[in-house]
């Protein structure tokens, strides 16, 4: 388990492929979600995004929303960055924390000014093809 307070974000490719793989399986398990099916015109729009700069804002009142999110990015074919909850990243001894860092998260501590993650949030959105999701926090908090 990490003790650092701010865990920056990266893309480890061979995880990401293997999140790729994992990712419908347990979507399936643990939300009982068969697929992330969108309508042409949907398609078309976010394939359009693909190498362009892109911020979505989404609700996030249970903890479904980063699976079907993370199936979102496979119909850009792109990647997302990500913000997740500080106490998230230490979970399962760390080991979640590891995975969500090495996929694209990077840690925020909610209530605070966390001049870390902000900081690297604002050099992030510089970035010309960056994707960021921001889930703000719906009314189902549970953990």
């Amino acid at each position: 388990m990490s003790k650092k307070l701010f865990i920056e974000a990266s893309h480890n490719k061979p995880l990401l492929s293997l999140m790729d793989i994992v990712n419908p399986l347990f979507t399936r398990l643990y939300a009982n979600i068969t697929s992330v099916d969108l309508d042409q015109e949907s398609r078309r729009r976010v394939a359009d995004l693909k190498g362009k700069r892109a911020l979505l804002l989404t609700n996030h009142p249970t903890q479904v929303e980063m699976t079907i999110c993370y199936g979102l990015s496979e119909f850009m074919q792109d990647r997302f960055n990500f913000m997740g909850a500080r106490r998230a990243f230490s979970y399962g001894g760390g080991v979640i924390g590891e995975i969500m860092a090495k996929t694209g998260s990077f840690s925020i501590i909610a209530g605070t000014v966390d001049r870390p993650a902000m900081k690297a949030f604002r050099k992030a959105l510089t970035k010309p093809a960056v994707k960021w999701l921001w889930l703000q926090k719906g009314t189902n908090e549970w953990f």
